[in-house]
């Protein structure tokens, strides 16, 4: 690592965490003052707290691709995600001490309190956006993805556009007028808005298909790259639709969401760094079968518990007794059918690595009844060259001294 790609490294580094440590010191001022929860579902402060890991993970990975890589794009896209996260929070802070802790003690509120809303759309889309269109090297695929690339910035544009004329409060956790709305802009305001999150949801859309193209053409580092952000992102989706079907209710699922969000940079540095590439098929494996495992006992679990209530009900009041039932013939079920899952999703998706273990159990087999030495010999190279296709493989021999 050479001391100019050191020195850019810090500066990146640097220029977010000081913003990051202004807003901290304003955090600190404002940690008492009464707020509300802002429209998009902060809990203030704590989601303001959220805000200062997401600055500091994106500038760290930045960062650390910066020092290694000096000219891909993706570390500047990093730091400049946390320099906007940073901007987030020290113009909300800054609202909030000069609107309400020291109310008219400082100028533009109301202006910092339109930048904390804007950043918040820039991010949030933004790197939705280019963080896949421009994975692993900061370039495009080719060329022809260059109007994903506009529509991504257009679509950004008529978002912030649309949130700046709209009339009504401010995104953010006081009740704050947008200091630029025009009361005769609302319903171009709204219409701007729906266009904007449709091209939004076509960019990113696209931004994720051109991955495909790219895996297909990409050597077996680049695949293992790919499928990095690809876990990291089903995760976050996933987590992400289990909110919004089932769990808004619950306090601060909102920051635990922006949080898990931060598995994409993290995943994203991991795999362009190279660190510990081939582990994500070890992560994949793992999830697919504990997924599925939770999926069937939970299932056994609600289906038994109902099944003997049936059952008992002549004999018994309450549902203790079906419960523990329930609860024990789950954990009987565990081990097996782990087992039996793994053995599935290894067979489906990991067919090479099913088939060599197999292959290697009956080598084990075959072994313990040859006595031959030439017959081992010719069915060990035989099973080498079938499981780990070697371009050559030769086999000695010790003999013992007499």
């Amino acid at each position: 690592m050479g001391r100019a790609s050191r020195s850019a490294a810090t500066a990146a580094w640097t220029t977010v965490m000081v913003p990051v440590g202004i807003g901290i010191v304003l955090l600190g001022f404002n940690w008492s003052t009464p707020v509300l929860a802002s429209p998009i579902g902060y809990h203030a402060p704590y989601g303001f707290l959220a805000l200062i890991v997401i600055a500091g993970v994106y500038a760290s990975v930045g960062a650390f691709v910066l020092a290694r890589q000096p000219g891909n794009a993706m570390g500047w896209i990093f730091c400049g995600t946390g320099l906007l996260s940073a901007a987030e929070l020290i113009s909300s802070q800054y609202a909030i001490y000069a609107l309400l802790t020291r109310a008219g003690a400082l100028p533009g509120g109301p202006l910092a309190g339109w930048i904390y809303q804007s950043s918040g759309i820039v991010v949030a889309t933004g790197s939705s956006i280019f963080v896949p269109l421009l994975f692993p090297n900061g370039t495009l695929p080719s060329r022809s993805w260059r109007p994903v690339l506009g529509l991504g910035v257009i679509a950004i544009a008529i978002l912030v556009a649309g949130a700046t004329l709209n009339p009504g409060p401010l995104w953010i956790a006081i009740q704050v007028t947008n200091p630029f709305g025009r009361a005769g802009a609302a319903e171009l305001a709204v219409s701007m808005d729906a266009l904007g999150i449709g091209f939004v949801v076509a960019a990113i859309g696209l931004a994720l298909l051109s991955l495909v193209p790219r895996y297909r053409r990409a050597t077996i580092l680049e695949r293992q790259q790919i499928k990095w952000i690809a876990y990291a992102a089903g995760l976050h989706s996933t987590a992400l639709m289990a909110y919004v079907l089932f769990l808004r209710s619950p306090e601060f699922a909102t920051e635990a969401i922006a949080l898990l969000a931060l598995l994409i940079p993290i995943a994203t540095g991991l795999a362009i760094l190279r660190y510990r590439l081939y582990d994500i098929d070890v992560l994949i494996r793992r999830t697919l079968v504990y997924v599925a495992v939770s999926t069937v006992l939970l299932a056994a679990y609600v289906g038994g518990v109902a099944l003997f209530e049936s059952l008992l009900a002549p004999f018994t009041a309450g549902n203790g007794i079906a419960v523990a039932i329930s609860t024990l013939a789950v954990v009987a079920l565990f081990q097996p059918l782990r087992s039996r899952i793994r053995a599935g999703v290894d067979r489906r998706f990991y067919r090479s690595r099913y088939n060599a273990e197999h292959t290697l159990d009956r080598l084990v087999r075959e072994l313990s009844e040859e006595v031959d030495l030439s017959a081992v010999r010719g069915r060990l190279l035989a099973v080498i060259g079938e499981t780990l296709e070697p371009t050559h493989v030769s086999v000695w021999f010790r003999e013992r001294p007499r």
